[in-house]
């Protein structure tokens, strides 16, 4: 209890924090306080990893003078750095919109030029999620590896100035990664039997098996294009709820009903309307039988094989267990709705 106490104080200091913005007159300084609002695009939901983003919302923002190019040398647009703005933040969201505060708070301002008429200079904008992690080898790119647990999110390049005429910028977040959440159950007490309880499980390869499952992705934060590589062998799966690996210990395979279990948020593939395509394939060991490799073909319908990309979309896989298979099928639900998939896969 003392621990969420605590937290709760910090959160609160955090609003009181972010909320301090001073706006001045224009005609002596120009506003100057930089103001951002957030929203999600599709369904606002991820936990640690998914499912519910809730106030506060904690993201990088990285903020610059020159569009497409955020290369965090720490300029905060005051008249010291020639009111040029080079730094990379972190932002809370206590509510809706948030506030950068300026040099004093080690944030960023607006550049405001006096003499004569006012000149505004842009300051540009993008968004990710989570905020931390994020690196960059020129300013001009946002790289990010993952592990299977995390949600990544982009809010493309936005811009605002110190005119108080113009409106805040928003940042509009949208998920990069696909989310597979599965549900797990034996047909009947003589396969729970023969197979044993479930002792592995993990994510082989994408793409009808061509790859292995990519784990690094890469904006382009001037056209917002994303690409994805690989460095591992595979990615776990983790226990609803959580960041651990799963099955914990030897998970015994229910009976009675399908039960939600585990989860894996991983690269987006192009799917393919072509029966037997398997987008994602999985190794399960039990401890009777394995590694059992199991395909997943998405369909948008019962007789329809899912086509497109399947950026932003969660899918529920529900993996049956039979006396001489894994049956397996994909019905897209939560973030985008797509469709379902299905496909049978013997020992």
């Amino acid at each position: 209890m003392k621990d969420r106490i605590i937290i709760l104080s910090l959160l609160t200091l955090s609003g009181l924090v972010l909320g301090a913005c001073q706006t001045f007159d224009i005609s002596s300084r120009g506003k100057e306080c930089v103001e951002l609002s957030a929203v999600m695009n599709d369904r606002p939901e991820t936990r640690t990893a998914v499912e519910g983003i809730n106030y506060p919302f904690t993201v990088a923002v990285w903020a610059s003078t020159t569009t497409g190019s955020y290369p965090n040398v720490g300029k905060d647009g005051t008249a010291g750095v020639s009111y040029q703005v080079d730094k990379h933040l972190s932002a809370t969201f206590n509510q809706s919109s948030t506030t950068l505060n300026g040099p004093d708070n080690d944030g960023i301002r607006y550049p405001y030029q006096e003499g004569g008429d006012p000149v505004f200079a842009n300051v540009y904008f993008v968004g990710l999620y989570p905020s931390s992690g994020w690196s960059t080898a020129s300013g001009t790119n946002a790289a990010f590896t993952f592990d299977g647990s995390q949600d990544a999110m982009y809010a493309p390049e936005v811009s605002g100035n110190g005119d108080p005429a113009t409106p805040a910028p928003t940042l509009a977040f949208n998920h990069l990664l696909t989310y597979l959440r599965f549900k797990i159950i034996a047909e009947s007490d003589a396969a729970q039997n023969a197979w044993g309880r479930l002792t592995s499980i993990n994510l082989i390869k994408q793409n009808n098996g061509a790859s292995n499952p990519m784990n690094n992705l890469s904006i382009s934060l001037g056209s917002s294009e994303t690409t994805f590589t690989s460095s591992v062998s595979e990615l776990s799966l983790y226990a609803l709820g959580s960041n651990t690996v799963f099955p914990v210990s030897a998970y015994t395979i229910p009976t009675s009903a399908a039960t939600p279990a585990a989860y894996v948020i991983c690269a987006p593939v192009t799917a393919s309307s072509t029966s037997g395509t398997n987008e994602y394939t999985l190794s399960i060991v039990t401890e009777k039988r394995g590694p059992v490799i199991v395909g997943v073909d998405l369909k948008s319908g019962p007789s329809t094989y899912y086509s497109g990309d399947t950026t932003g979309k969660e899918f529920t896989v529900n993996l049956t267990f039979t006396l001489n298979r894994i049956a397996t099928s994909a019905t897209v639900t939560g973030w985008d709705t797509g469709g379902i998939g299905k496909e049978d896969v013997s020992e």
